[in-house]
């Protein structure tokens, strides 16, 4: 069974409205990829800039950033680790309050997308975008969250 832990790195992610539900959305995103372990992480634009800018090389805060676990975990390990999902706080608050969204449905938006990427899913070419946003709408309408695709120029980085 997979696990998420949450890692509450900035206290306004101290909310559990706003926790639960992504915690809920996160773990059912990994559910299925045996007994792995994922982090997520709500942290700040800060420390996002900081992560963006040490592995993508792009010098600005981002709203969601995946680490996937690289192959170098042993396969007779016990719980090895899908990797880490990032969130910074004023970019996605930012964004909810543009879009008129719930932070909270935005949240879960983001770590089922930060999730997907962890066990494989990419929106590099438009089959897959096409895949991974079915598998999105899916996920989250599962929990009463409307389609996060309906605001065109704002899907996740």
């Amino acid at each position: 069974m997979s696990r998420v832990v949450l890692q509450i790195a900035d206290p306004r992610w101290d909310d559990p409205e706003l926790t639960t539900l992504a915690h809920a959305c996160a773990t059912r995103a990994v559910q299925g990829h045996g007994s792995e372990r994922a982090n997520l992480r709500l942290t700040c634009d800060a420390e996002m800039q900081t992560l963006n800018r040490s592995w993508r090389r792009i010098d600005r805060p981002t709203n969601v950033l995946s680490f996937p676990q690289e192959d170098t975990v042993s396969p007779d390990e016990a719980n090895p680790e899908l990797g880490d999902v990032a969130i910074g706080f004023e970019t996605a608050e930012r964004e909810a309050r543009e879009r008129g969204l719930p932070l909270s449905h935005h949240l879960a938006h983001l770590a089922v997308h930060g999730m997907l990427h962890l066990v494989g899913f990419r929106h590099d070419t438009d089959p897959s975008a096409q895949c991974m946003e079915d598998l999105e709408r899916s996920m989250l309408a599962d929990f009463g969250i409307s389609d996060p695709y309906r605001y065109r120029g704002a899907a996740s980085q």
